[in-house]
């Protein structure tokens, strides 16, 4: 992926890139997406620069945050370093591909699916495989993008 594809929901939360109509509607969008979150164990599933695990770490959630691109991680795992221990201690950032990492007997309250489904050649092995994960009472937060948008993806 070009850098100049990649999303950058992290840079834009913290008023790095872009202007701030930009960053106050990314601001607006992440904090209700935090505020629809139920439940202690998250799952963070496409979870980009991590910035939603992070807040939901300060917040005093447990959360896993996975993405398949290394530079994402990175990124997350740079602004993790310098937070207070019991918020390091609260978010995993893991580099792998949901659809082929075993996460074995894990089960969550929450399964954040922001803006992945329509990357998917088969959403559906995705949705699957979050319905094993998903405690019984738990909830499964899925967002999609709305609208025209230039990514070939969307």
């Amino acid at each position: 992926m070009l850098q100049a594809e990649r999303d950058r929901v992290g840079d834009v939360y913290e008023g790095n890139y872009g202007n701030e109509e930009f960053q106050e509607r990314t601001r607006k969008r992440i904090d209700w997406i935090c505020e629809q979150t139920v439940g202690e164990e998250i799952l963070d599933v496409g979870c980009s620069q991590g910035i939603v695990g992070l807040l939901l770490a300060r917040a005093g959630k447990n959360v896993l945050a996975i993405d398949i691109d290394a530079e994402n991680i990175a990124y997350a795992e740079e602004h993790l370093a310098g937070e207070p221990a019991d918020v390091q201690k609260r978010v995993q950032y893991l580099c792998a591909d949901f659809l082929n990492y075993d996460l074995q007997d894990a089960a969550f309250d929450c399964i954040l699916l922001t803006e992945v489904l329509e990357h998917l050649e088969a959403p559906e092995a995705c949705l699957e495989k979050i319905s094993g994960l998903l405690r019984p009472d738990g909830q499964v937060l899925v967002m999609v993008p709305f609208g025209i948008n230039p990514h070939p993806d969307h």
